[in-house]
Parts: C-alpha cells; structure tokens; sequence
C-alpha cells in the first residue's frame, strides 16, 4: 500500500486479522498522522497477544477512537508486561465481543494506563457476529461470564473515565 496514501486517512481505518496459527501480528513501520477512528476485527484465542495491535495504534497520533470486535476462542495465560506510550489524544475505547480474559484484558489495562485523555471506555460481550441479530439480546453463560470479569476492570479504572458495560 502507498505509504503516501496512508498519511492521508483521516475518517476511519479498519483491518481484519485472524490468528490461527500465528502468535504475532507484524504489522509495516508507518505513520498515520491523521487518523482519528481505528477499527480492528479479531478472530483469535486467548493464549495470542493483542498487545501487538499497539504497534498500529501508536502510530496515531491524533486517534480519538479505538474500536476491537473481537472472536475470542478458549485457552488462558499470565499478562504481559505492555509497552509505554502516551495516547495523548484517545478520548473513546469500544471492546464489542469482550470476554474478559486475558487477550482483551490486558489490552484494556494498556489504554486505561497509557491515555490519559481517555473519556468513556465500552465494553460489549456480545460476539461481533450476533450484533444485528435475535442472538445479540440473548443472555448466555458468556456474556454473564464477561460481566463477571468487567469487575477486574473496574478496579483500574482512574477517575474521570467512564465505563459503559452493555
């Protein structure tokens, strides 16, 4: 892709990653100087790293809005260390199809700590692939589960910042 053409974005960049069978997402070196709403579609389980999606969102300098729709197999690990990188200007993160395990929660930890503009934080447990159907008001396991784990969440939630649990 012409990196000439990316510096130009400015609405809204969406990508899909599947992670099967790879433990990384590697991810171009560039700049995405005006870029206000990032979107990523993940399918993956939860021994893969979602701290890699922050090599693309550090280079956002102006993101305003951070938006993971996630599909999230089974499968538990420690958290990771994450990086240090102020996202001076990230005012909205949405989490739809948030499990509350460590995959997204360890990527939730890294924008309550790292954007200190953060304004509102939405967490959905509802799976990307039911929204806009009779499945996304239906109440499983799941998203009771998820509800459950959004109390860890609450805990590192600074002042200020608004969290919204659909």
């Amino acid at each position: 892709m012409d990196v000439c053409f990316l510096t130009k974005i400015s609405i809204l960049l969406s990508c899909f990653c599947v992670l099967l069978f790879q433990d990384r997402i590697q991810f171009p070196h560039f700049e995405l100087p005006k870029l206000r709403h990032l979107s990523f579609e993940v399918i993956a389980s939860d021994h893969h790293n979602l701290l890699d999606l922050t090599q693309i969102i550090n280079a956002c300098p102006f993101l305003h809005k951070f938006t993971l729709k996630l599909i999230c197999g089974s499968g538990n690990r420690e958290l990771l260390e994450f990086p240090k990188c102020p996202l001076e200007h990230l005012k909205v993160v949405e989490f739809i199809g948030f499990v509350g395990r460590t995959i997204d929660l360890e990527l939730a930890f890294y924008f309550l700590e790292n954007a200190p503009m953060l304004e509102k934080m939405i967490v959905n447990p509802t799976s990307p692939y039911s929204m806009g159907s009779y499945f996304e008001f239906e109440d499983g396991e799941r998203k009771q589960a998820a509800r459950k784990h959004v109390e860890q969440l609450k805990k590192r939630v600074p002042q200020g910042v608004q969290l919204v649990v659909c």
